[in-house]
């Protein structure tokens, strides 16, 4: 998802002010931060097929600049997006770990205001395919994988419009995602990813290298109701790159972005799947839009269910 700025907003900007709007280009990124809180490492077992989905709601009331200030008087970004995840995990071992291959295929509404100028895009957003080597423990208290995204830039994208589904550009996501259960009143949780990208040849920009930790706590305090959970999660971001226009830096210091966010969540578990509802505020953000998310979850297998 790109959040494509008019050339003539972008220099006011950098007009009016030492510090740059935004990081990354237009201060976004290919994966979705803060999706992962939930049973981080877990997998479909083998020979099962299962779906995910995601619905995210975000309200973005202001633009930080690389102080933590307001970029933009006036700004305001509005994301909707609902994402489908297909994961199969074959049944042939690979040693101690089992293979899984998945898609995520998105769809975004965005409606984005600055200074009085709008733009709107409701359209398909990058794929992500994604392949991974999953790990599960015989007592069932730890799970982890670990492998690669490959965002596509499949969305429609047009250099000349305010906002863009897609990003024009190639996204390489190596991620590490683990889940220790160490009782079954808990569970401890966390996926961390980084992300190198390839430049956008629309307008030969490069988006800088950035890591990101989704985490998660879960605990279940009702024996009447032991697959009802609740706890604190979040994320944490940085940009570990400049970003670069034609090989240069972008001044004054590469629009490196970073924030942090925390909030509740409540789930529900099914066999081989369950619900999730979280609510996350943004805090220490720089050189990116700010605000809040709130997201519901759920997955559930399609076939592959033991009998």
């Amino acid at each position: 998802m790109s959040k494509r700025f008019l050339v003539a907003i972008c220099t006011c900007l950098l007009a009016a002010s030492a510090e740059p709007a935004f990081a990354t280009e237009d201060g976004t990124q290919h994966y979705p931060i803060g999706v992962n809180t939930v049973a981080d490492g877990n997998l479909p077992i083998p020979g099962m097929l299962q779906l995910l989905t995601y619905s995210e709601f975000a309200d973005n009331p202001a633009l930080a600049n690389g102080s933590g200030n307001k970029a933009v008087p006036k700004f305001d970004l509005k994301v909707e997006a609902e994402a489908f995840r297909f994961l199969y995990t074959w049944d042939m071992p690979i040693g101690p770990f089992h293979y899984t291959t998945g898609l995520v295929a998105p769809i975004v509404n965005l409606d984005l205001n600055v200074m009085g100028a709008k733009g709107h895009d409701l359209d398909m957003g990058d794929l992500d395919i994604q392949n991974y080597l999953g790990y599960a423990s015989p007592d069932h208290e730890l799970f982890y994988f670990f492998g690669l995204d490959t965002y596509i830039p499949s969305g429609p994208y047009n250099a000349s419009t305010l906002i863009n589904s897609g990003s024009n550009y190639y996204t390489f996501a190596p991620n590490f995602d683990i889940t220790y259960n160490p009782s079954p009143q808990w569970e401890l949780t966390a996926a961390l990813f980084a992300e190198f990208n390839t430049t956008n040849l629309a307008d030969n920009y490069h988006s800088g290298d950035d890591m990101d930790l989704d985490y998660g706590m879960t605990y279940r305090p009702f024996s009447g109701l032991p697959n009802l959970g609740l706890g604190p999660q979040g994320y944490f971001y940085k940009q570990i790159s400049d970003d670069t226009v034609n090989g240069t830096a972008v001044s004054p210091n590469g629009n490196r972005g970073r924030e942090f966010a925390i909030g509740p969540q409540l789930r529900y578990d099914i066999p081989f799947g369950g619900f999730v509802l979280k609510y996350q505020q943004e805090y220490a953000v720089e050189n990116r839009p700010r605000g809040e998310k709130v997201w519901f979850q759920f997955a559930m297998p399609i076939f592959g269910t033991p009998g």
